[in-house]
């Protein structure tokens, strides 16, 4: 692991199988309602990760996931789809704000009963392994009035 600064933001790089990968330590007091990234639900879980609702129902792949709220240790988080589908609700398109390129096209869904609760840390590794590519300064985000209340 090295540690490096690029544009005043602490970057930590990790190389492996897939080659070097950027680890984004800004995340980690960035994380604030509205924040999407990009995360792998299975680093989160194997961390201490909790969600809510069926297991059958849970993402088992990487997703985008929305920041529900957040405290100084821990956050709530909802998995977001590209895809519609029984029991979920749409975002709309005008919500979305900035961030990795995938992010503001096309629609997106949310299923109002699964909610995860992870640690700041737990996040900031599974941004890693999901290939999280937002930095500070152009993270993808809701607008507020738009953030479910669940």
């Amino acid at each position: 692991m090295a540690v490096g600064y690029y544009g005043g933001y602490q970057l930590e790089a990790s190389v492996g199988e897939e080659g070097t990968r950027l680890i984004d330590k800004n995340l980690l007091n960035e994380l604030e309602p509205g924040i999407v990234v990009h995360l792998c639900p299975k680093t989160m879980l194997s961390l201490g990760g909790k969600v809510t609702g069926p297991p059958e129902t849970w993402v088992v792949d990487v997703h985008f996931f929305l920041v529900l709220g957040a405290d100084a240790k821990r956050c709530r988080l909802l998995p977001i789809y590209s895809q519609n589908g029984p029991g979920r609700k749409q975002i709309p398109t005008e919500a979305r704000r900035g961030g990795h390129p995938k992010w503001p096209e096309g629609p997106s869904y949310y299923h109002p009963v699964q909610v995860w609760t992870a640690s700041r840390q737990s996040i900031v590794r599974a941004a890693h392994a999901g290939g999280d590519m937002s930095r500070s300064g152009s993270r993808g985000c809701i607008a507020e009035e738009f953030i479910p209340d669940l």
